[in-house]
């Protein structure tokens, strides 16, 4: 249980970089009190996760939803007690809160807004916390805890933490460091750039980050400039959050601040194409994941010269890859795969059995270059016949009987028109998807979308009673990225972070 109380917790910070608030003015803030050139920022509003866990902050007080307090272990309690019965009489504003990281200092740095200064002064004092430098606004404390020192900065309203302490021995000197921190973020802050106003916009959480320099130039060095511009410059996620839904989208930028042209990547892919509804039609009524991508005027030479520089590969996987090319050449357009099973968690149990097959739903779906279907399902037919796997022909395509494969069921192939389609079930262009009804990716270039709803005999057997909705979508012509994840009906008590929290208890419970 504790690995799971940790899962939760986990889930609850990860998803205050989502958490919507009427008012952003403290994030905003916070970051003011970042500098511009920090190399992972991450700001969010405490007070909303809480809610939508169903819990609350009351009077400077954490209240945890039950699912969480009531499988807490004893020492856990214990710790949150204490941390709970600091922040009542600490000055300590915990509404809102940001994390700084650094490649120079791997540390991660909390920052905090303070309702009353002197407060907390005499709070961490009275834990022990000595005074080691003052500067004007600027204090400085430290606490030595066996062969650790822990440090806090205050400057002003704020405070700078950082998480881990500090081996006694070590050459980093906090202090000087958080002082020029301060000091920075007073010359340019990180609410004045172009990757905080994307990061605070709709009243929003987020995080901004940069690849790690010394990976950038280590393993990048050969890539392609177009290439080296997006993996040189800012990721930047906002998100919003609302009782059933939350979404997080992504912004690319430049490192001087303006977004990243997208066009410079026609290089390598048609960002205009789309995944195409004619393909999607086919997959079954059974599969409740879909994974689609249109490969529409993809160019495998480039993208294969991008990644062989990347990844440094060898010269025998890179002719190994190469001779695979040839195979992909002849695709042209949307790609999709279908994946649901048929009798809840007991098909998962099935899975390794003889009758696995039965157990799920799975459908492959690939539109080629105009005359190439018809010709490439005809290969398959002449690859079955020279391993001698028997198979019966149709006129367009053919079906395998998977008995010789010890297993039971069929495996169907069929082209219709420059689409070819291979599924354990009988193929039949009829729309039958829930997962294509639930969401509109037909002008999306990428998507992973999950749709079960209530009935769903997966979600029966876990006792979960909510439609459950989830989508990463990458649009056409501006590669805009949202992921969203919707959870309606259930429990009333909380928002969308405690249904999907009460989820993921219910599988690992399974």
């Amino acid at each position: 249980m504790k690995k799971e109380i940790r899962g939760i917790i986990c889930l609850l910070w990860a998803m205050v970089m989502v958490a919507s608030c009427s008012d952003n003015s403290k994030m905003k803030g916070l970051l003011e009190q970042v500098p511009a050139d920090a190399d992972v920022v991450f700001v969010g509003n405490v007070k909303t996760v809480l809610e939508s866990a169903g819990g609350a902050l009351d009077n400077s007080q954490v209240i945890l939803p039950a699912f969480i307090s009531d499988n807490m272990s004893q020492g856990e309690k214990q710790k949150f007690d204490e941390t709970n019965a600091f922040l009542k009489d600490s000055g300590v504003d915990p509404e809102a809160c940001a994390v700084i990281g650094t490649e120079e200092h791997g540390n991660g740095i909390l920052v905090f807004s303070l309702s009353d200064k002197d407060k907390f002064l005499k709070a961490i004092e009275a834990k022990e916390y000595k005074k080691e430098s003052e500067n004007g606004d600027v204090v400085a404390y430290s606490k030595l805890s066996e062969n650790m020192n822990y440090f806090v900065v205050v400057n002003d309203s704020y405070a700078y933490y950082p998480i881990d302490g500090v081996w006694v021995e070590s050459d980093f000197k906090p202090i000087p460091y958080l002082t020029t921190m301060i000091d920075k973020a007073g010359e340019s802050n990180f609410a004045d750039t172009k990757f905080g106003d994307y990061i605070l916009d709709g009243n929003a959480g987020g995080l901004a980050f940069r690849l790690p320099k010394s990976v950038v130039e280590r393993n990048l060095s050969d890539v392609p400039a177009e290439a080296k511009d997006l993996l040189d410059g800012v990721f930047c996620l906002r998100g919003n959050l609302t009782d059933d839904k939350c979404t997080v989208e992504l912004g690319l930028f430049e490192k001087d601040g303006s977004q990243y042209d997208v066009d410079k990547l026609k290089k390598y892919l048609n960002i205009n194409a789309s995944i195409s509804e004619n393909a999607l039609a086919m997959l079954g009524k059974d599969e409740f994941l879909v994974y689609a991508v249109s490969l529409k005027d993809f160019n495998w030479n480039n993208y294969l010269d991008l990644v062989s520089s990347a990844t440094q590969m060898s010269r025998f996987d890179r002719a190994r890859m190469n001779a695979f090319t040839g195979y992909l050449e002849k695709l042209d357009g949307t790609a999709a795969l279908g994946f649901g099973v048929k009798n809840g968690v007991e098909s998962f149990g099935k899975m390794n059995g003889k009758d696995m097959l039965a157990q799920m739903s799975a459908t492959l779906v690939v539109e080629t270059k105009e005359g190439k279907a018809k010709q490439l399902v005809e290969d398959m037919k002449g690859l079955l016949e020279q391993l001698r796997i028997p198979f019966a022909e149709s006129d367009n395509g053919f079906t395998i009987k998977t008995a010789q494969m010890g297993l039971e069921g069929e495996i169907s192939v069929r082209h219709e028109g420059d689409i070819i389609a291979l599924a354990n079930h009988p193929i039949a262009k009829d729309n039958a998807c829930k997962v294509v009804k639930a969401f509109d990716i037909t002008d999306c270039l990428f998507a992973i979308c999950v749709a079960l709803d209530k009935d769903n005999k997966l979600l029966r057997d876990v006792n979960i009673d909510s439609d459950v909705n989830m989508a990463l979508m990458v649009k056409s012509g501006n590669l805009n990225s949202t992921l969203t994840m919707e959870i309606k009906g259930g429990d009333s008590n909380g928002g969308v972070i405690a249904k999907a929290a009460k989820i993921i208890l219910a599988l690992k419970k399974m």
